[in-house]
């Protein structure tokens, strides 16, 4: 319990002044003339008892692993020329925006009117950029591609909107994405 008890007391002339509770006593006073009062606190003791601690359990499941199959299969240096790809093209984007990137590219290497390697798709004359270098995150991008393609359908991508190419998609990130034509996918599912 905490109490405040204002009090003070001035020696003004001949007569005293009490202050408690804002009640002058005594001589007449201008409230100028008067002391400060003064904060007088008083505070009951606490009992503090010591907190039992009580160990925390923690329950972990474990998960066999299984393995995955993956979709496609690329050769490590397939693999690196797609992340170079990624890299240059799509390397400031999010991790869907480097997948899409990667959907491309193994989108026409499935499709008849592309080459049908990895490489012939990435070094198709004005198709690609490409840089010398990779990061982890844009081969984590061609990883998970190969366990499960965002698009099936997407064969181009331009950064200044659709092109005039197969049908406009969407946009993702900095990129607009066409997907093939119609009757091409037609003639794929036959």
């Amino acid at each position: 319990m905490k109490k405040d008890i204002k009090c003070g007391a001035a020696l003004i002339g001949a007569g005293v002044v009490l202050l408690l509770s804002g009640i002058v006593i005594g001589s007449a006073v201008t409230e100028a003339d008067a002391a400060e009062p003064v904060t007088i606190t008083q505070v009951e003791e606490k009992i503090v008892t010591e907190r039992v601690e009580v160990p925390k359990v923690t329950t972990v499941e474990i998960l066999k692993p299984v393995d995955r199959i993956p979709e496609v299969e690329l050769t490590d240096y397939e693999k690196e020329l797609i992340a170079r790809v990624v890299y240059a093209e799509a390397g400031w984007e999010d991790m869907v925006g480097k997948r899409l990137v990667v959907d491309v590219i193994l989108n026409r290497v499935r499709d008849p009117h592309f080459p049908d390697t990895v490489a012939g798709v990435v070094n198709q004359e004005h198709q690609f950029l490409k840089a010398a270098t990779y990061s982890d995150a844009c081969m984590e991008a061609v990883e998970a591609e190969l366990y499960g393609e965002l698009d099936d359908y997407i064969a181009w991508f331009c950064s200044d909107g659709y092109i005039c190419y197969g049908q406009d998609a969407y946009q993702h990130g900095g990129h607009y994405f066409n997907w093939l034509p119609e009757e091409w996918i037609k003639e794929a599912r036959k």
